[in-house]
């Protein structure tokens, strides 16, 4: 994606994902869900935030965003999130 969507040369590209794998988990999902009837690879996100216990999920597309919550995961956008935590 980093190349395809945001032009970023391979090397580019692979030095980004060498810092970003150096401070995150990586999670094995354990169920399934069928909850992104508009777009099913979405699934995936929420197993994974589901298999890591998240809180959130902070993104920018859409079908997340219109599921808005599932089992107590909040769904929102990076705005969404500094304006949710700020009212705590």
């Amino acid at each position: 994606m980093l190349r395809r969507d945001f032009e970023f040369s391979e090397d580019e590209a692979d030095n980004i994902m060498e810092k970003v794998l150096s401070f995150v988990t990586l999670v094995k999902p354990t169920r399934k869900v069928k909850i992104v009837k508009s777009d099913p690879d979405d699934n995936k996100i929420i197993e994974c935030a589901m298999a890591s216990s998240s809180k959130y999920i902070v993104t920018y597309d859409r079908h997340l965003l219109n599921i808005k919550e599932h089992e107590e995961i909040k769904i929102l956008t990076p705005e969404e999130l500094l304006k949710f935590d700020a009212l705590k």
